[in-house]
């Protein structure tokens, strides 16, 4: 699992300071917390150590990301760190990319990497033949530059297809 996102979603109910659901998925499908989904889906748990995690910056100080076998890492560190064989399923949240590029989402956070460069690292990974799944989190149309982020949302779909 390769997992785009600018925050850990790797929340319990035991560790959110929210009590926000959308802050739980990646800890549901490595077996931490909530299994409701899981277990209706008939999913089993992945191993955290071949979860990749990348540029996760906006982190809560109780969100269990640094205690885990998760591997935590940068756009640039991305390449490194994908686990060497097996199918891989791809995770994006449009917000792992820097709101100046990527406006309209609820959650914004500074700093991300361009849309080039998750571009970039899409097509890197559905050049590999090893895609079988991809999810998409997207921005808010009821926002402002809502077309904007539907184009850059485009830009990012396409190179990984």
């Amino acid at each position: 699992m390769v997992w785009f996102d600018a925050h850990g979603d790797f929340h319990t109910w035991e560790t959110t300071p929210s009590e926000f659901l959308g802050g739980m998925p990646l800890a549901m499908l490595v077996g931490r917390g909530e299994q409701t989904v899981m277990i209706g889906a008939g999913a089993s748990p992945i191993d955290e150590a071949r979860v990749v995690l990348v540029d996760a910056r906006d982190l809560d100080d109780s969100e269990p990301v640094a205690g885990s076998r998760l591997n935590h890492v940068t756009l640039e560190e991305l390449e490194a760190a994908i686990p060497l064989e097996g199918d891989l399923y791809v995770h994006v949240d449009v917000d792992v990319v820097d709101p100046a590029e990527m406006p309209a989402v609820n959650y914004p956070s500074p700093g991300g990497p361009s849309l080039a460069g998750v571009a970039s690292s899409l097509a890197m990974l559905g050049s590999s033949g090893r895609v079988v799944a991809v999810s998409l989190s997207s921005w808010n149309p009821a926002l402002p530059d809502a077309d904007r982020a539907e184009a850059a949302t485009e830009v990012l779909v396409t190179s990984i297809s």
